[in-house]
């Protein structure tokens, strides 16, 4: 295939909401008087770059940036089209837009193309012949409220916290947290290129483990693998199209049916004395090339892909216990694992400012922390290709949420619609992962629901995730939420299975921590301040000390005004709880509350660590998304809690055990 990037001369401005300024999109129109715009970008980071806001992760500026939710945001660029551009019987040109945020119009030299309106799924548009060869097109793109657009659309939900944002398929922590500040992201937040197809493509590979062929008393002594190929094949593609899957100094070979379409194509074979795939701790996370093509009837390759998957199988054992719960225990290639790690958040709360680099240096912390689970949350977004590529090489095993987070969600026929199409671009994306170890249908939704039964009419976590999983990748552990109680108990009963454990303003030796009975605890966390050179730079120009006032609430999870959860009210109930008399000084205040925070980890790690029905402990969290006072261990931008050292040492112990 050959590829265009559209990267740049993007220019942005702003409208009220509803305005359909038709000129906007025209091929002549001005837009010289625009401002520039980065693309992948945010509106947000256009706007700062033109000195017209200030930076919202300084005092309470993420205040004075509310207005941008309420505007709808135009885009334009202009591109050339090369004049030897393939585009003959059986090609096909696509405009791709890997990601939109989020209720966006698209249009083409003036013409309305499509329209798209979910944040984690890409949007491919077909533009065979509309595009001039060796002239200037001109690519237009409206994105509308991000506060106001679900307000005109059927969806509605019947229950709210934050509303409008369960009626969005967005960033649900873009609204507000209690990790985040209020910035409802709007941009092109990845890559746009138009695509070239000559014929056919490969679009999808996965490759897995079948099976372990392991005689008794021994290792694995073979292993069944199968490789799942997707081709597309366009209207007018040459007949004698074959795929060619290699792996190692095999090629296996299929012939594809003629006629346009998807065409499926599977290949099975096992490879003798294998070397596996184990999570960071038990073993080398080895990954074996392999590479597809599709070959046209000259024997020339029309489209290929490569990639590196690793041998293992993974099981979670979730059956009854003697006590009326249920187990959450892991099985690597058969070996139980107690699983220690960290819940990922987004490394930045403007999405589009994540850097392949950062991600990398934040896996590698938790790689080199001893971690050989992370948990990506709901809450968030889905994590690149770079992500879980790096997590296969390091051996991490990732619990993935979908992303949909502490409500109730419509049930409409719309909104399954869109659930089902984005469950099948992620499951698709992600399934062939030797990193991936559990697909979890969202973060603490069944608590929306006054019981665990009325839980399981939730028709997205109990129907079309089930039903999306049974087709894509049946193999892959799936819970509805987490977390969940298989007894139906009520929400987060910790005698049951998974819990999340939460109580600040408690000792971190309070029996809640040291003595509940959760089989596996996926999230757990103690509040403390950064370095002092961090709060410093939150703080802006609001005094040091005393710690109070609105900015230090504000950096506390306060910037919703809920007050509840967090706060600096909390932090000094840790110290007073745990017998620590009141800081005196900012540089104390820091020294107590990080200590208190690595004493916390550690305890909670070997508490967990030394339960034989326990399956493992994620704490709550790695790092932060802006700066704040929070659980993170590497607070914003990257500066190293103690709590990230204490929690490395328990780790060492945990997996000696």
């Amino acid at each position: 295939m050959q590829r265009l990037g559209i990267d740049s001369s993007w220019r942005m401005t702003w409208t009220e909401y509803g305005e359909r300024l038709a000129e906007f999109a025209a091929p002549g129109f001005d837009d010289s008087l625009w401002h520039r715009a980065e693309v992948p970008g945010d509106v947000h980071l256009d706007l700062m770059r033109a000195g017209l806001i200030p930076d919202p992760f300084v005092g309470t500026n993420s205040d004075a940036v509310l207005w941008m939710e309420q505007k709808d945001w135009w885009y334009r660029t202009r591109f050339a089209v090369p004049a030897d551009w393939p585009e003959e019987p059986g090609r096909a040109t696509r405009l791709v837009f890997h990601g939109l945020d989020c209720f966006a119009t698209v249009y083409v030299n003036g013409r309305e193309v499509a329209r798209h309106a979910n944040m984690f799924r890409p949007l491919e548009v077909d533009v065979t012949g509309w595009l001039p060869r060796g002239t200037t097109s001109v690519l237009a793109v409206r994105l509308e409220s991000p506060l106001f657009a679900p307000l005109d659309r059927p969806s509605r939900q019947t229950a709210a916290w934050g509303f409008p944002r369960p009626l969005c398929r967005k960033a649900q922590m873009s609204f507000g947290w209690d990790i985040a500040p209020r910035l409802v992201t709007i941009g092109i937040w990845k890559p746009v290129e138009l695509v070239a197809i000559d014929g056919a493509r490969v679009s999808d590979a996965c490759i897995r483990t079948r099976a372990l062929v392991s005689p008794a008393g021994q290792g694995a002594t073979a292993a069944d693998m199968e490789a799942i190929v997707e081709v597309e094949a366009l209207a007018g593609a040459a007949a004698g199209l074959r795929v060619e899957f290699g792996v190692g100094a095999k090629t296996l070979r299929h012939n594809l049916p003629a006629g346009p379409g998807r065409h499926e194509v599977r290949f099975e074979w096992r490879i003798e004395d294998p070397q596996l795939w184990w999570p960071n701790g038990s073993g080398m996370p080895h990954l074996y090339p392999w590479h597809v093509r599709v070959v046209g009837p000259n024997g020339r390759a029309i489209d290929e892909r490569a990639g590196q998957f690793g041998v293992r199988t993974i099981e979670l054992d979730r059956s009854p216990t003697s006590d009326d719960g249920h187990r959450f225990q892991f099985r690597v290639n058969g070996r139980e694992i107690f699983m220690r790690g960290w819940n990922w958040t987004p490394p930045d709360a403007i999405f589009a400012r994540t850097t392949a680099g950062r991600r990398q240096d934040l896996l590698e912390a938790a790689w080199a922390c001893g971690a050989n689970m992370l948990r990506i949350w709901g809450g968030g977004v889905y994590e690149p290709d770079d992500f879980f590529e790096a997590c296969d090489r390091l051996g991490l095993l990732v619990y993935q949420d979908f992303m949909m987070a502490c409500s109730k969600y419509p049930l409409d026929e719309a909104f399954l619609a869109e659930m089902r199409a984005e469950a099948e671009h992620v499951v698709r994306s992600l399934r062939g992962h030797a990193s991936l170890a559990l697909w979890s249908g969202d973060n603490e939704c069944d608590a929306m629901y006054p019981s665990m039964k009325e839980a399981d009419g939730n028709r997205i976590t109990r129907g079309v995730i089930p039903e999306v999983l049974a087709r894509f990748d049946a193999k892959t552990p799936y819970i509805p939420s987490s977390p969940h109680s298989p007894a139906q108990r009520r929400y987060n009963d910790d005698t049951d299975s998974e819990a999340h454990l939460w109580y600040h303003g408690r000792s971190y030796e309070d029996p809640y921590f040291t003595e509940h009975r959760a089989k596996f605890v996926s999230e757990t966390g103690f509040l403390s301040l950064p370095n002092v050179d961090v709060v410093l730079g939150y703080l802006g120009d609001a005094p040091p000390w005393p710690p109070e006032g609105k900015v230090w609430d504000f950096h506390a999870a306060d910037c919703l005004r809920v007050r509840f959860f967090r706060g600096m009210k909390a932090l000094a109930d840790n110290l007073k709880s745990c017998g620590r008399p009141a800081p005196q000084s900012l540089e104390e205040y820091v020294a107590v509350s990080q200590q208190l925070h690595a004493e916390a980890f550690r305890r909670w790690v070997a508490y967990c660590a030394s339960r034989k029905d326990c399956g493992g402990i994620l704490l709550w969290n790695l790092a932060d998304c802006w700066p704040q006072m929070s659980d993170a261990v590497i607070a914003y931008p990257f500066s190293f809690k103690p709590a990230y050292f204490a929690a490395k040492e328990a780790f060492a112990a945990a997996g000696r055990l």
